[in-house]
């Protein structure tokens, strides 16, 4: 979860590797907590895929900014509604992987949280 001073601003899930989901308050996007969150479930959780909803271009180009590339798309969600989805892997390179080495105090630095706590 990520907050300020008191209040939660963002939260993520994660099961199995796989982001399952991701929000942020809209006041708090555009500050890097996002990136904070998912960068923790990388070193931290695993996490190495995501589906997004393709009809969501900003979560898509967020996604890609960091590090993940459609393998998979489908006309329908889950559910069987028209909701066509992106399946997306974290690449390390040219190829799909499922994880991220990375410098696990990356995510951490105290000095990018602007004001707000990360992944508590």
């Amino acid at each position: 979860m990520a907050e300020r001073g008191d209040a939660p601003v963002g939260f993520m899930g994660v099961e199995g590797g796989r982001l399952e989901m991701l929000f942020l308050d809209p006041g708090a996007r555009g500050q890097g907590l996002g990136r904070q969150l998912l960068e923790h479930g990388i070193e931290h959780l695993g996490v190495g895929e995501l589906t997004v909803n393709e009809q969501n271009p900003q979560a898509v180009g967020f996604y890609e900014h960091l590090g993940f590339s459609t393998y998979r798309r489908t006309e329908l969600d889950e559910e069987g509604r028209p909701y066509p989805l992106l399946y997306m892997r974290l690449l390390i390179g040219d190829s799909p992987q499922l994880t991220w080495p990375r410098n696990a105090s990356s995510a951490a630095r105290p000095e990018d949280r602007r004001s707000a706590t990360c992944c508590m």
